[in-house]
């Protein structure tokens, strides 16, 4: 059997068609991401895709593997097979591509020093099942290796008993001291952390800015370029 945690779905485009999934690898070689649209049999699984990119970084192993072309409103069971095996077999759900279907998400941060507080917090995750965690910043008090990995080790309580993993979005806040903290354990599409992600086709875009670096320049840009690109959706 593969071993594997701090198993974590990211979207970080077009919620209806991309993700991206990630892990911490604890042994084996070789590891590839399964995946089909009805739970197999024997990890029977119909799709398989490498790895995309890996780090080191935080004291973990992080493997990313990215979907594309998926389909909207589907849910998707996945599975990790590497030198030793195949891991559990997990899940997650695309999002609606039309405006007409509710959301749910639930939005926070600041996380960074009640670690039973925070369970307790994942754990209503996994009962709620929401299409999205927006998560904005401040995952940890000093951005230290073993403050991470406890913030995953309680994260991994998100995950329901069925294996249903909540996908997530992320903002770096001013307690991640770097951005290649998020670049490396959640991989967003732009190494200075801002970007956005489409949800319900043009029902909602989400606007992840970094409030860490210049107001001006490249960030002002994009941001403009968003709102400007997207100011037939409802919400932004």
């Amino acid at each position: 059997m593969a071993h594997v945690n701090y198993v974590r779905v990211m979207f970080n485009s077009n919620a209806s068609y991309e993700a991206t999934i990630a892990w911490n690898q604890l042994s084996g070689e070789n590891p590839t991401l399964h995946f089909d649209t009805v739970k197999p049999s024997e990890f029977n699984f119909s799709h398989s895709v490498s790895i995309e990119t890996s780090n080191k970084a935080k004291s973990m192993n992080t493997h990313f593997a990215r979907l594309t072309n998926l389909k909207p409103d589907q849910k998707y069971y996945f599975s990790i097979k590497d030198s030793e095996g195949y891991s559990i077999i997990y899940h997650f759900s695309t999002v609606p591509d039309v405006p007409t279907e509710r959301l749910s998400f639930i939005a926070g941060g600041d996380s960074r020093d009640l670690s039973e507080t925070r369970r307790k917090g994942n754990k209503m995750v996994a009962k709620l099942k929401p299409h999205a965690v927006l998560f904005n910043g401040d995952f940890t008090g000093l951005d230290t290796p073993k403050q991470w990995v406890e913030w995953f080790d309680d994260w991994e309580h998100s995950i329901a008993e069925d294996g249903r993993v909540t996908p997530l979005v992320v903002t770096r806040g001013n307690h991640e001291l770097t951005n290649h903290s998020i670049r490396n354990l959640f991989n967003v599409p732009h190494k200075r952390i801002y970007y956005d992600v489409q949800f319900g086709g043009t029902l909602l875009n989400i606007i992840s800015l970094n409030s860490e670096i210049y107001k001006f320049g490249r960030q002002k840009l994009f941001l403009r370029n968003s709102l400007k690109t997207h100011d037939h959706f409802n919400w932004q």
